[in-house]
């Protein structure tokens, strides 16, 4: 789901709509973010009232496939009672379900001007060659008032039949500064506090996906402390490696050995850099917060500083950085 929206929007499932990614699903091509290419696609179909009957679209999960076609669905002026998605993963006998849709097929719309079906993960279908068969003989027979929305993570998968009557629109991962940008304003319509520490590590695990993003983020806002909440996002080998570097920089002393033992973990263990860093500097903040002096912060303070700037390189220049940030706190204290 890579888009915001000014107002949330409402759900047909209302159990789902606690969910961040689908309360804040838009409803309009303006709030579209990531997906220039796509939604310029759409709208000029929709304004050039030349809509194909078919329309594929394709990429990862996550990136609005379904947003897409909801909107469109608006735009082609279909009813709610007209409207149907199916899940073709969840098809246990793909050729009944395509027979049973192809006979309603020829019904008028009850209250809109148009049907659509949605089928959605198309790629499973792929698993029997019937089944794809079926969903081409919809494709190839549809009435003028039918439109039909396949969506695929992988177009590979689908015969070539099927994506060559249909029109292809590609939709792409989320950049980096698009996912920033989603995750800060829904973030800000929710009223919810989140560092750019926070962001910063959503945006990395999405991989792309605003909808992996939204979840993590809800995910995340469940504590109300920073370093739990960076912990909740990372593996729980990454978690303990990270507060045990933070307890030998703090309390041994300024011990290297101590320190040296727990890098050495995190290298053997191909942990990310950059995640291990996030986590001392939550964790160090948290332990400065609890202080009762400034004397007593201190070594936290030196943490932060010294830990302040990304280590974005997973590999081992990220490592060498994560090493020679703990020298440098084991310096300060005079280790």
């Amino acid at each position: 789901m890579p888009e915001t929206n000014t107002a949330p929007q409402t759900e047909r499932n209302g159990d789902e709509a606690s969910q961040l990614y689908r309360k804040w699903r838009p409803a309009r091509w303006a709030d579209v973010v990531g997906q220039p290419d796509a939604v310029r696609q759409l709208s000029d179909m929709v304004k050039a009232r030349k809509v194909p009957h078919a329309i594929m679209l394709t990429g990862p999960s996550g990136t609005g496939k379904t947003t897409m076609v909801r909107i469109m669905q608006k735009k082609l002026q279909c009813a709610e009672a007209d409207y149907a998605e199916e899940d073709c993963a969840a098809w246990d006998e793909p050729i009944n379900v395509a027979r049973r849709i192809k006979s309603r097929i020829g019904i008028s719309p009850r209250s809109g001007k148009c049907r659509i079906w949605f089928f959605e993960e198309v790629q499973s279908l792929s698993r029997t060659s019937h089944a794809q068969q079926a969903l081409l003989n919809m494709l190839e027979e549809t009435p003028s008032h039918v439109y039909f929305f396949l969506a695929t993570t992988d177009p590979e998968k689908v015969i070539k039949a099927i994506r060559t009557r249909c029109e292809v629109i590609a939709l792409k991962p989320l950049s980096i500064t698009d996912l920033t940008t989603l995750v800060k304003t829904i973030a800000d319509k929710e009223g919810l506090p989140v560092k750019s520490q926070l962001i910063d590590q959503i945006v990395q695990r999405a991989e792309g996906s605003a909808r992996t993003a939204l979840n993590d983020l809800q995910k995340a806002l469940r504590y109300t402390d920073d370093a739990e909440r960076l912990a909740a996002l990372a593996p729980e080998g990454v978690q303990k490696k990270a507060f045990d570097l933070v307890k030998a920089l703090l309390w041994q002393q300024g011990r290297w050995d101590a320190v040296a033992k727990i890098l050495k973990d995190v290298k053997e263990g191909g942990e990310d850099p950059e995640m291990v860093r996030r986590l001392v500097m939550a964790n160090a903040a948290d332990t400065a917060m609890k202080a009762k002096d400034v004397k007593s912060a201190g070594t936290a303070g030196l943490i932060l500083e010294t830990f302040r700037d990304p280590m974005y390189n997973a590999g081992r220049n990220g490592f060498n950085g994560l090493v020679w940030a703990c020298l440098e706190v084991v310096r300060g204290r005079g280790g």
